[in-house]
């Protein structure tokens, strides 16, 4: 990973920071405002360093966010053998769909006295276990995107000290909570700064380049506009990468458009900070520059949590189970959809964070301010209802459609009860939620079910499953199922059955009768084990 433009200086006093073992322990707070490249700085380290320590964990926090779920988040991927909170989160889930609603209010009653003591008792443990873990053993924790001081001192008391090497990485919007919480003398305090005018152009070009563009003439205005904010400046390239039909005389009415208050001051764009709304503008106007399908495609990007580093497979399978990408001029579907995804990452909505040994884009990421703008036309659209997670997303009034159940505390998980959900086509869960009414659903319609990580399987969960008779797309990857029934044959429209590292060594013969089935994913790369055909 190259290392971020304009911060050479920054780079190098951070690198020294988390190699000197003189503190053994130190907190690295990355300030500065949305989208001036905190978390680009802070992920350039992680990734370049990580693997000098013995144990490394990246979270995401929010407004929103769970503590149980964060410390949760950093003990699986430290303690990969540990998956409590995924075996509740299924459980919760496809238990709930099968047992009818007077057994969940019964199960709802029986337990809600005792649900604040239990969340405690959790807290606690998972503390005990990171303490034990960590006692004898380096490890780095990066902690993107801490809103305030409160919730940085809880994630902070719950990670232990090490008799080895430990860093902690933490990026904020507000000065406060670095000044706050900053208290051990290995802490130190990193203050990112919008760019200059001469590193702004040297990232437009970069990234321009990057998306392939044109050597069509760009005015220094597009960048100057973006008031030195990285993510507003490679958005821009990706805009003009795209549309290299544009004169230079229609990219300066662009600039105009966005920011007519620059104009009437006689040109003089950039000199300023952007504002959050600032930002948005250009956030907003890049995509609705793009293409319907494309967009359709993007607002899909909402069901996944901030952060998620995001499996390109998983993504357009998923694009192709929805109906949003057809054939197109003798491309089969497949073709067409990673056309839809190399063209987003050319515009820059999602960025590439891993590539496979061909070369090709193996998973990516949206920055979360992208994200947030995408959640809102979502929202505005009712495309994709969330529940839980970073966003505090409006509660529908109409028909859900599609649900993305994500980490949250029982109150937001309690509000599946007041939606109205039989007409949900596409399920996808993530972390620890295990609040879902069982009457929500009905099985007969659900075309997508994506239950990946979700461990806590017994025999009737995929016998359940296999009465939802529409389903095209259905992903068990990382669970703990242990074998398929023969009603699996029932399934006739099913295109996409993911079981990849799972217990599931052997598929059932009704399998052969899945005529439009296109893709059967199994086996484990990490124990080298594959996955038997009837």
């Amino acid at each position: 990973m190259k290392d971020p433009v304009g911060v050479d200086e920054h780079m190098k006093e951070l690198e020294e920071w988390l190699t000197n073992d003189k503190n053994s322990s130190g907190v690295l707070y990355v300030v500065g405002f949305g989208g001036v490249g905190k978390t680009t700085i802070a992920t350039a380290l992680y990734q370049k360093f990580g693997d000098r320590f013995d144990h490394r964990a990246m979270v995401t926090v929010s407004q929103s966010s769970d503590i149980n779920a964060v410390l949760t988040n950093i003990k699986n991927q430290v303690m990969p053998q540990s998956s409590v909170q995924a075996q509740q989160g299924a459980e919760g889930v496809l238990g709930r769909l099968k047992q009818g609603a007077s057994a969940f209010a019964a199960k709802c009653c029986s337990a809600g006295t005792s649900k604040e003591t239990r969340g405690e008792t959790k807290l606690d443990q998972i503390k005990e276990d990171l303490k034990k873990h960590f006692d004898n053993n380096s490890y780095l924790v990066l902690v993107d995107d801490v809103w305030s001081a409160a919730t940085w001192d809880q994630i902070r008391k719950s990670l232990p000290p090490s008799k080895q090497h430990r860093r902690i990485i933490v990026t904020t919007r507000f000065q406060a909570v670095a000044k706050t919480c900053r208290g051990e003398e290995g802490d130190r305090t990193c203050k990112v700064l919008p760019l200059g005018v001469e590193e702004s152009e040297k990232l437009f070009k970069q990234a321009f380049l990057e998306s392939k563009g044109s050597d069509n003439k760009v005015p220094e205005e597009v960048w100057k506009m973006c008031g030195g904010l990285p993510l507003a400046i490679v958005i821009m390239a990706g805009h003009v990468a795209c549309n290299p039909n544009k004169s230079e005389g229609e990219w300066l009415k662009v600039c105009k458009s966005l920011f007519p208050e620059s104009a009437k001051d006689h040109g003089k764009y950039g000199g300023k900070d952007l504002t959050q709304e600032e930002l948005g503008r250009i956030v907003s106007h890049c995509y609705n520059d793009m293409p319907v399908d494309i967009k359709t495609c993007s607002l899909y990007l909402s069901i996944f949590p901030k952060g998620q580093r995001i499996s390109s497979k998983r993504l357009t399978r998923r694009w192709i189970a929805e109906g949003f990408v057809a054939e197109k001029q003798g491309l089969s579907v497949e073709d067409v959809a990673d056309t839809y995804f190399s063209h987003l990452i050319r515009r820059k909505i999602i960025r590439p964070v891993e590539h496979g040994s061909n070369g090709k884009v193996k998973k990516c990421i949206v920055h979360d301010m992208v994200l947030e703008h995408i959640v809102a036309k979502a929202s505005e659209e009712n495309f994709i209802t969330v529940i839980g997670g970073n966003w505090l997303m409006q509660l529908p009034s109409s028909k859900v459609r599609r649900l993305s159940l994500q980490e949250s505390d029982s109150k937001r998980a309690n509000d599946t009860e007041k939606m109205n959900l039989f007409h949900v086509r596409s399920l996808t869960m993530f972390g620890s939620l295990n609040q879902l009414p069982s009457h929500s659903f009905k099985f007969g319609i659900v075309q997508v079910l994506d239950l990946e990580g979700c461990i806590g399987f017994k025999a009737h969960h995929t016998e359940e499953i296999c009465k939802m008779l529409l389903l095209k797309y259905l992903s068990l990857r990382r669970t703990d199922t242990k074998q398929l029934p023969k009603a699996i044959g029932k399934l006739q429209n099913l295109e996409t059955l993911d079981i990849r590292e799972t217990n599931v060594v052997e598929l059932p013969k009704t399998v052969c009768l899945l005529e439009r089935l296109v893709n059967i994913l199994g086996g484990d790369k990490r124990t080298r084990r594959a996955l038997k055909l009837p």
